[in-house]
């Protein structure tokens, strides 16, 4: 015979995995039509704002999101499966990734930065009368 808690505690889980699930479908729908952020960023936003209405209770939602979170490394296993399977590419041409991502992360910066001096100068003098 199944218990009142546990019946609770499935209503739970399943009215929040329905959350996030519904979150995420808004999210690439918002996506769809905005594409400022990604799918899954849109769907984050959404299950916030979810949670900070009365729509979604914070205190049964938790254990779930707990569960779920315990659970989240084994999304990133078959990374890992990768970087393993892979080793000896990444060993060869490695540094050739880090260094592009160094490089074009310092371009970047570079780049808003000139933009910013350009786009924003500073009048000192005016600053000064104040």
């Amino acid at each position: 015979m199944i218990t009142k808690p546990f019946t609770k505690q499935l209503q739970a889980f399943v009215l929040t995995a329905l959350a996030i699930a519904l979150s995420l479908f808004i999210g690439r729908y918002i996506n769809a039509h905005f594409a400022l952020l990604p799918s899954s960023l849109w769907g984050m936003l959404v299950f916030a704002a979810l949670l900070a209405t009365p729509l979604l209770n914070v205190k049964e939602s938790e254990q779930p999101i707990a569960w779920l979170m315990r659970y989240m490394p084994l999304v990133f296993l078959p990374i890992c499966v990768g970087v393993i399977e892979y080793g000896a590419l990444l060993a060869e041409v490695g540094w050739k990734l880090v260094f592009a991502g160094c490089v074009s992360t310092l371009l970047s910066l570079l780049l808003v930065a000139r933009l910013a001096k350009a786009l924003l100068p500073l009048d000192r003098d005016s600053q000064r009368d104040e």
